[in-house]
């Protein structure tokens, strides 16, 4: 299986370029380009279109999107004092058409291209849970180092409110078997959540990617209310969570 991921979505007059350079960056990268007066493509390569950097949050609401569990989602981003208004949703009364907005580029995506582009930010994102999520000080310094400002993230009423926290450096996930039956009974939010983990943000403010391998109680993914969950007592520790 590869480690980088590649993909341009074109139509007459617009295009989208999904990138991944490796499963072991915690983001990703989406460019919109268009064509010139002159029938030419705008060259990413010279810096022409639109490219920004999307972290594991934002990719999992994108993801949610695409699998129509909310009608849209928009962002904010702002770099070097330039704000960038990023957007995903399907169009009103049609469900098979998906519109990407960055900036004041607008990209159309039939319904087939939008299944193509659900599957693969969903096993990007699964390899970069995987294998992006750890501490080390490389992997955190490869993610800060784009000066972005965290994003502002704008709702509408159909959607629910979710906080994005840019920074990456909470965020660890841990697939390993549990060894004995010892669990401990916590109180928490469910922020996000993958088919694999659950990003949970715990009443002393901690947020933390939970395997759900480690979860031994019922949860409801969708719920925007505190939970109790039942979770391996070596997973609190191991993420220094203390309730």
């Amino acid at each position: 299986m590869g480690n980088s991921h590649s993909k341009s979505f074109f139509g007459q007059k617009a295009g989208l370029i999904v990138q991944s350079s490796s499963k072991e960056q915690p983001y990703i990268f989406l460019q919109c380009i268009k064509k010139k007066a002159d029938e030419s493509w705008e060259k990413p390569s010279q810096g022409e279109g639109k490219k920004v950097k999307l972290n594991l949050e934002e990719i999992i609401l994108m993801v949610r999107v695409l699998n129509k569990k909310i009608p849209q989602w928009t962002t904010f981003h702002e770099f070097k004092e330039e704000k960038t208004r990023i957007g995903i949703n399907w169009e009103e009364n049609n469900n098979e058409i998906l519109w990407i907005n960055i900036g004041e580029y607008k990209k159309k995506i039939g319904w087939s291209q939008a299944e193509l582009l659900r599957l693969l930010l969903s096993h990007i994102l699964e390899e970069k849970i995987q294998f992006a999520t750890g501490s080390t000080s490389s992997k955190l310094s490869n993610f800060n180092d784009n000066n972005y400002k965290q994003p502002i993230s704008k709702f509408t009423l159909e959607s629910p409110p979710v906080t994005i926290p840019f920074e990456d450096n909470k965020m660890r996930v841990s697939e390993e078997v549990i060894s004995k039956d010892e669990i401990k009974k916590v109180k928490g939010e469910i922020k996000g959540f993958t088919e694999k983990a659950l990003l949970i943000t715990f009443t002393n403010g901690d947020e933390v990617w939970i395997p759900k391998s480690t979860i031994k109680s019922k949860f409801n993914e969708e719920s925007k209310e505190k939970q109790n969950f039942l979770i391996a007592s070596w997973v609190l520790q191991k993420n220094k969570i203390e309730i």
